[in-house]
């Protein structure tokens, strides 16, 4: 049954885990969406500039940051790009025609073309003009931008957000550590028991667990693929949030079980103290009847029988009366001499009168 509850637990706890990925996976599928086809309505007009032999400088001076997207430009046929800055060769740097056999596509963090040292994605979308593409819209889109728009969320999970590139596992976002550029640092990992690294980084989406590189605690991560840009999302989360609910149910069975354990346990006890007591009466009792059986070989007998009544009953003192009207009175020893109150006297002669009115 434990077993049973500890697997029930631990489903939903993945489950939910699965449900924040997803959370995350589908917003940046909306975001980056959104921002592509604004890109596709500044690229048709950026292709009627091209067929009325306009420059593109209307565009680029009517832009604003949209959404992800920080800047805009264009790779022209001859390899060379504009922006709002000017136009800049970039022969050697980028192919104009592998750029066009893409078509549609957004990249993963790369080189920024004209900037050294500086990492950016890139949302492209192809400018046609009669059925020809004459140049390559770019939408540049900054990591920190897009992993900040999460951070608030991941915080509050006090989780790790991993999003890499499907099959070369180049890194987008980590919200850990940036300063790695491929997922395969994760392999030097321990990976806990039925996981491992190729497992993971071959598959297109489950979970995957291993010793954290920063507590002492397994970290669980959940991974799908965002198939639309050819991506791969990760989040983790350690043992203390995954399994809290896990932890929690588990506590408040044990307290449950050690209430029904202590209630058992104080059950028997009772059940033997009781048994002890009535052993002990029964043995009174059989000693009493056989003291008082052998009256006929003196008082001593009936003496014997009110010392048996005196230590059981842990009496003061103990009366015989028979049916000649002699009684037979014993006194245990530490109360000789010494006198009952008044109140306790009187409440002795009641009893005893209500006692002998009955008989």
């Amino acid at each position: 049954m434990v077993d049973y509850l500890y697997s029930k637990t631990q489903e939903i706890a993945y489950e939910n885990l699965h449900v924040q990925t997803k959370q995350i996976k589908d917003d940046i599928i909306l975001q980056l969406t959104s921002d592509r086809e604004n890109l596709e309505t500044m690229a048709n007009f950026a292709s009627k500039l091209y067929a009325d032999g306009s420059s593109y400088n209307l565009l680029f001076d009517s832009f604003k940051p949209i959404g992800m997207i920080e800047d805009i430009g264009i790779l022209n046929p001859d390899n060379s790009l504009t922006t709002k800055n000017g136009t800049t060769d970039l022969n050697g740097a980028i192919s104009f025609e592998k750029e066009k056999k893409k078509g549609i596509y957004i990249s993963g963090k790369t080189d920024d073309l004209t900037k050294s040292d500086y990492k950016l994605m890139r949302s492209a979308v192809p400018i046609v003009s009669n059925g020809e593409t004459v140049g390559i819209l770019y939408g540049a889109i900054k990591p920190e931008k897009l992993a900040a728009r999460y951070q608030e969320k991941i915080d509050e999970l006090d989780a790790q957000l991993f999003v890499y590139q499907q099959g070369t596992g180049d890194i987008i976002i980590d919200t850990v550590q940036n300063k790695h550029s491929n997922i395969s640092y994760l392999k030097d990992r321990k990976y806990n028991k039925g996981y491992s690294f190729e497992e993971f980084i071959s598959s297109e989406k489950g979970y995957t667990s291993f010793e954290s590189a920063f507590r002492d605690e397994n970290l669980h991560l959940h991974y799908l693929t965002i198939n639309e840009f050819g991506w791969m999302i990760a989040m983790g989360r350690y043992d203390s949030q995954v399994f809290a609910v896990t932890h929690a149910l588990f506590s408040v069975f044990l307290i449950v079980f050690l209430m029904i354990l202590g209630i058992i346990v104080l059950y028997i006890i009772i059940i033997l103290e009781n048994g002890k007591k009535l052993n002990s009466v029964v043995e009174c009792a059989s000693n009493v009847r056989k003291e008082l059986l052998e009256t006929m070989n003196g008082e001593n007998n009936i003496k014997d029988a009110l010392i048996e009544v005196c230590k059981f009953a842990k009496a003061r003192s103990a009366i015989f009366f028979n049916t000649d009207g002699e009684f037979f009175h014993y006194i245990s020893p530490q109360y000789e001499g010494v006198k009952l109150p008044e109140d306790a006297r009187s409440h002795f002669k009641a009893e005893l009168f209500h006692y002998a009115s009955k008989q």
